[in-house]
């Protein structure tokens, strides 16, 4: 991209399109794609959750760029326009190895990982890791913890559980109500609407 215009709308919001970078970053399992916005560090690391992507971003980019900062957005693997690995194990250790990647391979120093919905874990455990490298932490519509009771909310176990796959996938392609079961191999899902009585 070339353009590199910004300037406030009427209704407060920015009319941009600022200039980028965009980088390829390798990855053992594929590579991770980013974009790297120009100025002054410590970077904003703007990490999408599940199911996004980095346009998330889109609409705060144009701020941020607009008092001087430096901003990376990326695609974790799988999603946006990274690769989509058959057969990769997606997890939050991924995730935060798609971080280490994307600090190492743009160069960056201290950052500021910016999480959004899923990537709060990866967010606080690269800031652990990696306590010189971190000015400081934001975590927005996110939680974390360690602990193994912790319960998440439904929606994000259901597409993170490997068994749940095809349940997981039968209401992303239908999400109305429904009932399941499960037995065995078999999963059975029907509209309560839809069903008969016997």
């Amino acid at each position: 991209m070339n353009q590199d215009s910004t300037k406030e709308k009427d209704n407060n919001r920015m009319d941009s399109t600022p200039s980028f970078v965009e980088h390829h970053v390798p990855r053992q399992e594929g590579k991770v794609y980013a974009r790297d916005y120009k100025g002054a560090g410590p970077a904003f690391v703007l990490m999408h959750g599940f199911p996004d992507n980095l346009h998330i971003w889109d609409d705060l980019v144009p701020y941020l760029i607009a008092s001087g900062r430096r901003v990376v957005t990326f695609d974790f693997l799988g999603f946006g326009a990274s690769d989509k690995p058959a057969g990769a194990a997606y997890s939050f250790k991924q995730q935060m190895g798609d971080l280490e990647a994307v600090v190492e391979g743009l160069g960056l120093e201290k950052v500021v990982p910016v999480a959004h919905d899923s990537s709060g874990i990866a967010s606080i455990n690269y800031a652990l890791a990696h306590p010189e490298g971190v000015d400081s932490v934001i975590m927005l519509n996110s939680a974390y913890a360690e602990d193994s009771t912790f319960l998440w909310p439904e929606m994000v176990t259901l597409f993170a559980t490997k068994s749940l796959h095809a349940l997981a996938m039968a209401i992303a392609q239908n999400p109305g109500p429904r009932v399941c079961a499960v037995g065995g191999a078999v999963l059975r899902c029907t509209h309560p609407k839809r069903q008969t009585s016997a």
